[in-house]
């Protein structure tokens, strides 16, 4: 059928588009203003205007994650994969680094990329390739603060560069001594550090030294757990991908807001976001999402329809569509024991 839609809706890509999985893991914008997302199965999907082109990396077994995708201009635009690391140089060409473990994470800083793999910490130098190992651990996580201190996740704490990463601030911070998910610094001393356990950090930092640990969910309306990654608009204001959303940290108080599928996300598991000039791209488990932040909204003043609702019952999930004709007055009726209902909404 035909549905008007309010100006700005949020729209997403998925298998119907020619993306071949929807299974995304990671998600950024060059400098080109080209929007770059990686699926599940090796394949760097390159989105400029409505054109979409795939660049497909060899997979041993299927199954290879993109896990981050770093553009670097005219040094290229670096992927860290499962498999490995490899680099798109702006003429085109694919250049894979040596095997250095299992990479988990990449950082650009000073003409030179970190790398953090399943054994150890590197840094690699974006003119020559020349690799230089700084660290024998796994690491899960690499930030950088506003003093240019380059810190380090492992999967029991957190370290930096000040020492050669020596001490481990888990020590004397027990919210620390967790895997670390993720690390943005920001202009201000700050370092924003996702875990398992405790959630969102904000750690205060001062040469190499942690000042104090604020965990983040005492001071939100509500709190947010599950952190798959931490993206960091210019402004300071922060995005955090979950598996109930996005949600975004304004840069100088707790104000909170929250997007998931009621307002148009392909899918509430969200595994990475990057937000330029009011819009998001959110990497979704069923596709890539984008979404206007802000700008002249249509009121629309649209009617309200139930289109469909989905409840528990049982411990299973069941769903009704209304696939019909709209009607002024139709009723539907729960199980008794029906629950958490979850009701979809149209405008017409």
């Amino acid at each position: 059928g035909i549905y008007g839609l309010p100006q700005n809706t949020p729209i997403s890509y998925q298998k119907a588009d020619g993306l071949p999985s929807e299974n995304l893991i990671s998600v950024a914008k060059d400098h080109q203003g080209r929007i770059l997302f990686g699926d599940d199965e090796g394949n760097l999907n390159i989105l400029s205007g409505n054109k979409l082109r795939i660049e497909r990396l060899k997979s041993v077994d299927g199954y290879n994650r993109i896990l981050k995708i770093l553009p670097l201009g005219q040094q290229g635009t670096w992927v860290a994969t499962d498999e490995g690391i490899y680099i798109y140089r702006p003429d085109g060409a694919r250049v894979q680094l040596p095997p250095l473990g299992s990479p988990k994470t990449i950082l650009a800083d000073k003409g030179q990329v970190w790398c953090g793999t399943s054994a150890r910490l590197l840094s690699v130098s974006t003119e020559t390739l020349q690799i230089n190992q700084s660290l024998t651990q796994r690491i899960t996580a690499i930030g950088k603060d506003s003093e240019g201190i380059i810190w380090m996740g492992g999967i029991e704490g957190l370290y930096n560069s000040q020492d050669s990463f020596h001490y481990n601030w888990g020590n004397k911070f027990p919210y620390l001594q967790s895997r670390i998910i993720d690390i943005q610094g920001n202009n201000n001393n700050v370092l924003w550090v996702a875990t398992p356990e405790a959630g969102l950090l904000k750690i205060i930092v001062k040469k190499g030294r942690v000042e104090k640990v604020l965990r983040a969910n005492a001071y939100l309306p509500k709190p947010v757990q599950n952190i798959h990654s931490i993206f960091m608009e210019d402004n300071g204001r922060i995005w955090l991908a979950t598996n109930r959303g996005i949600f975004g940290i304004a840069a100088n108080s707790w104000n909170l807001v929250h997007y998931d599928h009621h307002d148009g996300l392909a899918n509430d598991d969200i595994r990475s976001v990057t937000v330029h000039n009011d819009t998001l791209w959110a990497a979704t488990a069923s596709g890539l999402s984008r979404m206007v932040l802000s700008g002249n909204y249509s009121n629309g003043d649209f009617a309200s329809l139930v289109s469909g609702y989905r409840y528990i019952e049982d411990k299973h999930v069941n769903e009704v569509f209304f696939d019909n004709s709209p009607k002024t007055h139709r009723v539907s009726t729960l199980p008794i024991n029906a629950g958490m209902v979850e009701v979809d909404f149209a405008g017409l």
